[in-house]
């Protein structure tokens, strides 16, 4: 399975779209996924006619104590990994997070919660 998964990714990266330089003058988008075995994301801006390119990609491993997180925490802890990985092209830049977990987007969008404040104040972006 994680071979076949491998080598579609593979075939997936020699085709359009491919990987980009970054434009300074436009946004940035910042994938966040967890799965069960570790957390990922996608850095990418839009061309002109609004098509998604990847800039650069990272993921990681769970560690032992991670993997027994609840699914919020995973993937929180996905926004958080990318953030870290990928701070200094998003500071002092516009930048939109992407999950697909409702309940984090909520949370992480609630005004009255510190850590959102601080994490939106920190992005000049959304989530």
């Amino acid at each position: 399975m994680s071979r076949r998964a491998f080598e579609q990714l593979k075939s997936a990266l020699q085709v359009a779209p491919i990987l980009r330089t970054l434009d300074w003058n436009k946004s940035f988008l910042v994938y966040c996924d967890a799965f069960g075995e570790g957390v990922g994301s996608t850095l990418s801006q839009l061309d002109e006619d609004g098509h998604d390119h990847p800039i650069h990609f990272a993921s990681r491993q769970l560690t032992s104590i991670e993997k027994n997180y609840t699914v919020t925490e995973h993937e929180g802890l996905a926004i958080i990994f990318s953030l870290k990985k990928f701070h200094h092209y998003l500071l002092g830049y516009k930048a939109k997070i992407v999950t697909n977990h409702k309940a984090l987007t909520y949370l992480v969008n609630k005004p009255n919660l510190k850590w959102s404040t601080c994490l939106m104040a920190t992005l000049d972006g959304k989530i």
